[in-house]
């Protein structure tokens, strides 16, 4: 949403906000002023508009999925869960092979699993979401 934001909306809302008539003087050195009319090309302007529009779409349904009536309850986030796990484990086999992954061990105080290979996974999952779960069932199935 930050990103869309910052490198796409504003810059386009600064465009269509300069590209109007009254700013059209800016667009001539002095010296050549009122020899040549300045004109904005309405392609370019329609283009603008729509790719707008197509961003505006994409930053709301983004921000329904974070925070509206559908939030947490999208098809899609736990694949997206699963794939974070699977990437995690995946990328730890292979750059230390000789570390035996465990599914590991239920701590009744916690109330969930412990041991090393759930404490990366869960560290990796909250740096690349931003959000804490405990994952036990999908770590349990990739290792």
């Amino acid at each position: 949403m930050k990103w869309l934001n910052t490198n796409i909306l504003r810059p386009i809302q600064r465009l269509e906000s300069s590209l109007v008539e009254e700013n059209k003087p800016h667009f001539h050195h002095w010296e050549d002023y009122g020899e040549s009319p300045v004109e904005f090309s309405s392609d370019v302007l329609n283009e603008l508009t729509e790719l707008r529009t197509r961003t505006e779409s994409l930053a709301s349904w983004l921000q329904q999925e974070i925070d509206g009536e559908t939030a947490g309850k999208i098809s899609h986030t736990n694949e997206i869960r699963s794939y974070i796990v699977f990437v995690a484990i995946d990328t730890a086999r292979k750059h230390f092979p000789n570390i035996k992954m465990s599914r590991g061990n239920w701590d009744d105080i916690k109330g969930m699993m412990i041991g090393r290979t759930q404490d990366y996974v869960r560290a990796v999952f909250q740096e690349t979401t931003g959000y804490f779960e405990f994952l036990d069932n999908k770590i349990s199935d990739f290792v």
